[in-house]
């Protein structure tokens, strides 16, 4: 990016990470010449895509200009479908170690293990404590991004 210069971001996909689902959005906003794709993942359930799929889908869309942004819902605390989404991203993380992932499901986890706290994640209450998550993790990506442009090595 150049100095000033705003980043196209698409907008803001929704998708349990099937396969077809995020390869398509991955192509529809490469087609769109988005810089930025945030790809919401609902973690009601477990992961739908193959790991390694996933993670190709996202190669590709580095390889071709853009920087997939996974996000992931904070509706996965505990349990087998907790465990699915931990093992999804452990492959994910091993195959593109600097791929961002905004992790929601901190926010809950937060409150229930270090404040004894449940939050209501239908109520006002919730949503708001999970957008101010999700607005901790946009700094944090900010952040990262303009340090690593500020440390490349190439002249600008």
């Amino acid at each position: 990016l150049k100095p000033f210069e705003r980043p196209a971001v698409s907008r803001v996909c929704t998708t349990y990470a099937n396969t077809a689902a995020v390869r398509y959005l991955v192509e529809r906003e490469i087609r769109a010449k988005a810089q930025f794709e945030f790809i919401y993942l609902s973690t009601v359930k477990s992961p739908e895509a193959k790991s390694d799929e996933a993670v190709q889908a996202f190669r590709d869309a580095i390889e071709k200009g853009m920087l997939p942004v996974i996000v992931l819902s904070p509706h996965a605390v505990e349990g087998k479908i907790r465990d699915d989404w931990i093992a999804w991203l452990r492959v994910v993380h091993h195959n593109l170690p600097g791929m961002p992932i905004i992790d929601l499901t901190s926010v809950p986890l937060f409150y229930s293990k270090q404040m004894g706290k449940t939050i209501d994640l239908n109520a006002k209450s919730g949503q708001d404590l999970v957008m101010a998550g999700f607005e901790a993790g946009l700094l944090e990506l900010r952040a990262r991004i303009a340090f690593g442009l500020a440390t490349w090595p190439v002249a600008r």
